[in-house]
């Protein structure tokens, strides 16, 4: 996104972005430690008791979610307040960080169901699904960045990760005996 943005609105619009981005990026630290932690305890798990793991993966889940939820309206609700932490000349990018609370919901529970296909050994699935996700980033913010300018690069990003999170969510359910009794 940022690339495309500095190459097609210039550097001021790219520094307008680039700290929303940022931030955005930083809190992903929580559902990434969760998921963490998360993947041995399924894997072993799904070696050792198929309906403890089952149980501990809708439970991981559900953390995810709400994770990814608090942690979006968290911010919705905080995003003035950080702007006026960080000073005046971040006041441009107050909308982008609107946008981008939903982000984090959908990234949290991304990192749930990856945490499930890294236990249940399907990490080569989820490259086809990152794959995807990417190429129809690229050309999602090719088609909007010139008429929407960074509000449209921003959705596009929120609109990916939610492909993401699907794909992901799809993989997962076609493992049903992972997820289901």
């Amino acid at each position: 996104d940022l690339l495309i943005i500095a190459f097609a609105l210039g550097k001021t619009a790219a520094g307008v972005y680039s700290p929303a981005l940022s931030l955005v990026n930083a809190l992903f630290f929580i559902p990434g430690a969760v998921h963490s932690v998360m993947i041995p305890v399924l894997r072993r798990l799904y070696q050792t008791n198929l309906s403890q793991a089952r149980r501990t993966t809708w439970r991981s889940l559900a953390l995810h979610g709400a994770i990814g939820i608090g942690m979006g309206a968290g911010l919705l609700a905080l995003t003035p307040w950080v702007v006026r932490f960080l000073g005046e000349s971040y006041s441009a990018s107050l909308p982008l960080l609107r946008i981008f609370s939903l982000l984090l919901v959908f990234k949290a529970i991304s990192f749930g169901f990856a945490a499930l296909l890294v236990a249940t050994r399907q990490q080569a699935r989820r490259v086809v699904v990152q794959a995807l996700a990417a190429v129809l980033n690229i050309l999602l913010n090719l088609m909007v960045v010139y008429s929407f300018g960074l509000p449209g690069v921003a959705w596009v990003y929120v609109i990916t990760e939610a492909i993401t999170m699907l794909g992901y969510g799809w993989l997962a359910w076609r493992t049903r005996p992972a997820l289901n009794p």
